[in-house]
């Protein structure tokens, strides 16, 4: 499978948390930058990954994940991650980026990026909701 085509399922994957599917795509010795800390190995990111979902569900409505993938050249590529949250009548757009390196047709490292004033402004709808 071609790197580009390997992002791009993966991505598909985590939209439609699809756990074993993501699982697929991750080195044995796959490392995640992730917010809260350094996560190794494929079955302790896609646990990151589902508690991320789990929790979102608990807390709003509906959500809806899309996403937009790029390369970047040498074997990293950007996703934007875009999560639709609804709360009742309130609707909110919360982006953020995670560069993924490929080798061997394998997902080897993931570095979570924050976008500027998107945390900021999921805190603020998020304390609207209370």
């Amino acid at each position: 499978m071609a790197a580009f085509d390997l992002i791009s399922e993966f991505a598909l994957s985590l939209d439609a948390e699809d756990y074993q599917s993501v699982l697929s795509y991750l080195a044995d010795d796959c490392v995640y930058e992730s917010p809260t800390g350094v996560v190794t190995g494929p079955a302790a990111i896609v646990d990151s990954y589902k508690a991320n979902g789990d929790s979102a569900r608990s807390r709003f409505d509906r959500i809806e994940y899309r996403h937009q993938a790029i390369p970047l050249g040498e074997g990293w590529f950007r996703i934007t991650f875009i999560d639709e949250l609804v709360s009742g009548q309130r609707v909110h757009l919360f982006r953020c980026n995670q560069r993924v390196f490929v080798e061997n047709g394998q997902i080897v490292r993931i570095v979570h990026e924050e976008i500027p004033g998107q945390r900021d402004r999921l805190n603020a709808f998020m304390r609207g909701l209370d």
